[in-house]
């Protein structure tokens, strides 16, 4: 009569063992979330009164790149700066693509909003063999942190079949809305960082 009760536990034990095993096999959702740069959605320069006298309206082709980005900042995950010259990438929050390309073909695109009689091409176009003007650059610093200020500090190179044209670093900021804005946001920012870049390219043509 003793056996039935120890045969019971030991079942009890055995399909306890079996759920816990199959709990443990089970796949894990992967929390990692990826995110891109865009451009910035805005009318051609051509068409503001306050920049129509700086803006080049010949036709041709551009050729943004290749640049160079800060080997710091060659990472899947999103850095963000902490401060005091301390760097932090985020575990769960990473680029979709190389951040060196990503920013590449923002920059582009930025540009031909801006200068829509132009053709602007990335480097790795087959166009940019040919293109009469070409923009290198390279990109010393470019972060920031949700709810933090986001730097963007770059020079860059205008070549031309006269000359080429070299422009020293320049910084530039873009401020945060909010202290308790999340990394979407974060990313925008950095979004419009390359923004106010191209507009300085766009008033450096020649």
């Amino acid at each position: 009569m003793k056996t039935a009760p120890r045969f019971v536990a030991f079942v009890f034990v055995g399909i306890s063992l079996l759920l816990a095993g199959c709990s443990a096999l089970r796949p894990k959702q992967d929390p990692t979330r990826f995110y891109v740069l865009r451009p910035v959605d805005r009318p051609p320069l051509s068409t503001t009164s306050s920049t129509s006298s700086t803006v080049p309206s010949a036709h041709g082709t551009l050729r943004v790149g290749p640049g160079r980005i800060a080997g710091y900042l060659d990472s899947t995950p999103i850095i963000t700066d902490d401060g005091q010259n301390l760097v932090r990438p985020l575990p769960f929050d990473h680029w979709a693509e190389p951040l060196g390309k990503g920013l590449e073909r923002v920059l582009a695109g930025d540009l031909r909003q801006s200068l829509p009689l132009l053709n602007v091409v990335a480097s790795s176009d087959s166009a940019a063999a040919t293109a009469e003007t070409r923009l290198a650059y390279e990109v010393t610093r470019f972060e920031g942190a949700p709810g933090r200020e986001v730097v963007l500090e770059v020079s860059w190179t205008l070549r031309t079949s006269e000359r080429d044209r070299a422009h020293p670093a320049m910084r530039f900021t873009v401020p945060a809305a909010s202290a308790a804005e999340d990394v979407a946001g974060y990313v925008a920012r950095l979004s419009r960082a390359i923004a106010l870049w191209s507009d300085a390219v766009v008033r450096a043509l020649p």
